[in-house]
């Protein structure tokens, strides 16, 4: 990937960050392209978006937002994909709950950002879904 086409992308989900008061962070390492696919068209159904981005080009769109993001970024190790929802906060972690009912576990949660507000940790997915 060139300079260039980094730069496009950095911009593009600086965008998408800027546009969307909610999202995900997730861990998606062990899953089948066909698995990532499904997981994908369980997104769309639910209004939502997911993408897998390279961790340098989330954490490159997160320091050109308002806000501290630092904590975010011991996240971004490993496998990333973002999940983005402009009006439901508590929208991916039910897809993401939901999809784990076919796959144990995975996708993995890291972190979320729900209006400026962050949860880091596997723990704080069960509190996002009943929130």
């Amino acid at each position: 990937m060139t300079r260039e086409e980094k730069g496009h992308i950095i911009d593009e989900l600086t965008e998408k960050f800027s546009q969307n008061n909610h999202f995900y962070i997730t861990d998606a390492s062990g899953l089948t392209v066909a698995q990532i696919n499904a997981f994908r068209r369980l997104c769309f159904k639910a209004g939502i978006e997911y993408r897998v981005y390279k961790n340098t080009l989330i954490r490159k769109a997160l320091e050109k937002q308002e806000g501290n993001y630092e904590e975010l970024f011991k996240t971004l190790r490993g496998f990333s994909g973002v999940i983005f929802s402009k009006e439901v906060g508590n929208a991916p972690a039910k897809v993401i709950q939901e999809y784990r009912r076919k796959l144990e576990g995975k996708p993995a949660f890291k972190a979320a950002s729900i209006e400026a507000s962050l949860f880091i940790g596997e723990e704080h997915l069960a509190t996002l879904v009943e929130s």
